[in-house]
C-alpha cells in the first residue's frame, strides 16, 4: 500500500515536470509569434506595366491593401480622408466586408476594389493586411510599409 502511494506521487511529479516546461515553451512560442512583425514585402519600384489597376495620369497613387478581419486596418479607414488630399486612394479588399466598404465609399476620392483572389496583391507583392504603397505621379515607388507608418510619413497637401 505504501509502495502504491509513493509510486502514484512519483508519477504525478514526473507528469508535472514534463507538463510545466511544455506549457512554458508553448506560451513562449505563442507570444513570440504574436509580437513578431509581418513579412516585409518587396513591391515593384515602378508601377507594373501589366497591372490590372489603371493609374490616374499625373496623380500619385496610394494603394491600401486591407483584410476586413484586421482591426488595425479597420481603424485606419478613419484616417483615409487625410490621405486623399495628396493622392488617389485605392482601397484593395481581399475579404468582403459590407460595413467597411460602405464607410470607405463614403469618403471622397477613395475607390474600393474587391480582390478576393488577391490578384492585385500578387502583382504589387503586398504580403499582408495594412500594407500601403504610394506611387508618385511618374509611377515610381515613394513609400512602402504598414499603415501606421504611412499615416505618420505621408502628409496631406496644405
Amino acid at each position: 500500500m505504501e509502495f502504491l502511494k509513493a509510486f502514484r506521487t512519483y508519477i504525478i511529479l514526473l507528469a508535472l515536470s514534463a507538463w510545466l516546461p511544455a506549457m512554458n515553451l508553448g506560451i513562449r512560442e505563442l507570444l513570440t509569434y504574436a509580437y513578431q512583425p509581418g513579412t516585409v514585402s518587396r513591391p515593384p519600384l515602378l508601377w507594373p506595366a501589366g497591372a490590372p489597376l489603371r493609374r490616374t495620369s499625373g496623380m500619385p497613387q496610394l494603394l491600401f491593401f486591407l483584410d476586413a478581419r484586421d482591426p488595425a486596418s479597420r481603424e485606419a479607414i478613419t484616417q483615409l480622408p487625410s490621405l486623399t488630399a495628396r493622392s488617389e486612394v485605392s482601397l484593395i479588399v481581399s475579404e468582403p466586408a459590407v460595413d467597411l466598404e460602405r464607410a470607405a465609399r463614403a469618403i471622397p476620392h477613395v475607390r474600393v476594389i474587391d480582390d478576393p483572389q488577391r490578384l492585385l496583391a500578387r502583382v504589387f507583392r503586398a504580403t499582408g493586411s495594412g500594407q500601403v504603397l504610394l506611387y508618385g505621379s511618374g509611377g515610381d515607388l515613394e513609400f512602402a510599409g504598414p499603415v501606421e507608418q504611412a499615416l505618420a510619413k505621408i502628409e496631406p497637401r496644405p
